[in-house]
C-alpha cells in the first residue's frame, strides 16, 4: 500500500530502500521476496529494542510506527503483504504468483489469512520469545506512553507489561487462532507442493515467516505433518538464508532456545498451552 511521502530526504531516494528490523517477521517477509526476485536494495535498520520506530522522524515515514517500509524511487509503501505483491508486480525475475485462477484465489485468501494472524503472532512472539527483553520497566512504559506511537501499540505494551505477560485465556485464544489457520493450510498441502500452487510464491513467503517464528517457540508441528514438511522445504531455499538467517543474530537464536527450554522445563511453554487447547476444543487439528 502506497502512502504519502512526507519527508524530503525520503522523496530524494533513488532505487529500492527497505527500512526494517532484523528479527521482525514482517521485515523477513519483504527481504525473502526481494531475494526471490533478485532485487538489489539498500538496508536501513530501525532498532525496535530502542524504540526507534516511535521517534518523530520515523513516524513521519510511517505514521503507524511499524516496520518494514519500502521506498522505491522516493515513493513509500507499507504493510508487508502489500509490499511483496508490489515487488512481484513491479520487478522482473521469478514470478511469485500462480497462473491458474483457482491457485491465485487461494493465494489471495491465504495472504489475507496471514495478515489476519499478525495479532496472534505478535502476542505469542512476545510471550514465548521476546518476554525477557520486551517487558518494560514502569519508567520505560511511561516514556513509551508519551511518544506519538500508534495507540494500539501503546495499549499492547501496557497490557503486556502490567500483567508481566499475557493471561492464559489470551494465549490460548491466539494458539487456537493459529491452529484454525494451519488447518486450512494443511488441507491445501494435500493437493499441491507449495501453498501458492505448483511453484513457490507469495503465499509461501507470507506464511513462512510465521511458521518459522512458531518453530523457534517449539510449536507442536507434528499435528500438521504437511505443514512441517513444507516448512523444511521452504527453509532449504536460498532466500531463507538471505532473507532471515543472514540478518538473525546468533545471540538471538541462543536466547530464544534458552528461554524456550526454560519454559518447557517449567511447564508453561507453547506446547503446554497448545495441549490445553487441544484437550478443550474438538476438531480435526486439535
Amino acid at each position: 500500500m502506497e502512502i504519502p511521502t512526507q519527508r524530503e530526504d525520503i522523496k530524494a531516494l533513488q532505487g529500492v530502500h527497505i527500512f526494517h528490523f532484523p528479527i521482525s517477521n514482517c521485515s523477513q517477509r519483504v527481504r525473502i521476496a526481494a531475494s526471490e526476485k533478485g532485487i538489489a536494495w539498500i538496508s536501513h535498520i530501525v532498532d525496535l529494542t530502542r524504540d526507534e520506530h516511535t521517534t518523530p522522524e520515523y513516524l513521519r515515514l510511517n505514521p503507524k510506527g511499524l516496520v518494514p517500509v519500502l521506498v522505491h524511487d522516493g515513493r513509500t509503501h507499507v504493510e508487508s503483504n502489500d509490499i511483496i505483491k508490489y515487488l512481484d508486480e513491479t520487478f522482473p525475475g521469478a514470478r511469485l504468483h500462480p497462473d491458474s485462477a483457482a491457485d491465485l484465489a487461494f493465494v489471495e485468501q491465504s495472504i489475507a489469512s496471514s495478515s489476519g494472524a499478525q495479532s496472534a503472532m505478535k502476542l505469542l512472539s512476545h510471550e514465548f520469545l521476546f518476554k525477557p527483553k520486551a517487558l518494560k520497566s514502569p519508567e520505560k512504559l511511561r516514556a513509551f506512553e508519551t511518544t506519538d506511537a500508534d495507540p494500539a501499540l501503546v495499549d499492547f505494551h501496557r497490557e503486556f507489561t502490567a500483567g508481566k505477560g499475557f493471561s492464559a485465556e489470551r494465549i490460548q485464544a491466539a494458539i487456537s487462532d493459529i491452529g484454525d489457520r494451519f488447518c486450512q493450510l494443511e488441507t491445501r498441502l494435500g493437493d499441491t507442493e507449495w501453498l501458492s500452487g505448483p511453484a513457490y510464491g507469495l503465499a509461501d513467503i507470507s506464511w513462512l515467516v510465521n511458521a518459522y517464528r512458531l518453530r523457534l517457540m517449539d510449536y507442536p508441528f507434528e499435528r500438521f505433518p504437511r505443514m512441517k514438511s513444507w516448512l523444511s522445504r521452504a527453509m532449504a531455499r536460498p532466500s531463507f538464508k538471505t532473507g532471515i538467517r543472514n540478518f538473525e543474530p546468533a545471540s538471538a537464536r541462543l536466547a530464544f532456545a534458552g528461554y524456550t527450554a526454560m519454559r518447557k522445563f517449567r511447564g508453561n511453554s507453547i506446547r503446554h498451552y497448545s495441549a490445553a487447547d487441544h484437550d478443550s476444543v474438538a476438531g480435526p487439528h486439535r
